[in-house]
């Protein structure tokens, strides 16, 4: 039967990426943390409100004391891409602004 054999087939994939040291797409969606491991129900995580992934408070230096006093978490890589974006769109005068010049202003002829 033809789907055996695919089935035969991906359990021989998953078997040899385990041999080699890789994970399947199905095993990479169950990492977590910036340390990529799997989930485990003894430690604390906390999760992102932009991405919604989940890190452990070890890992973000954060202990749940710290999680339930502060209304959200984003995480290094949001708030990364969140001041990238904000530079890209930044004005000149806000560019200027950010590296503490001051912004030459243009005179007009008259």
């Amino acid at each position: 039967d033809d789907d055996d054999d695919e089935d035969d087939d991906d359990e021989k994939r998953e078997s040899d990426n385990a041999a080699a040291g890789t994970a399947s797409v199905d095993q990479l969606e169950d990492l977590f943390c910036i340390c990529r491991t799997p989930y485990n129900e003894d430690r604390f995580y906390v999760g992102c409100d932009l991405c919604d992934q989940w890190y452990h408070g070890e890992c973000i230096a954060m202990t749940p004391e710290q999680a339930e006093s502060i209304e959200s978490y984003h995480c290094q890589k949001c708030l990364d891409k969140s001041a990238a974006s904000a530079a890209a769109t930044a004005s000149p005068l806000d560019k200027a602004r950010q590296r503490g010049g001051k912004q030459k202003r243009k005179r007009q002829r008259t």
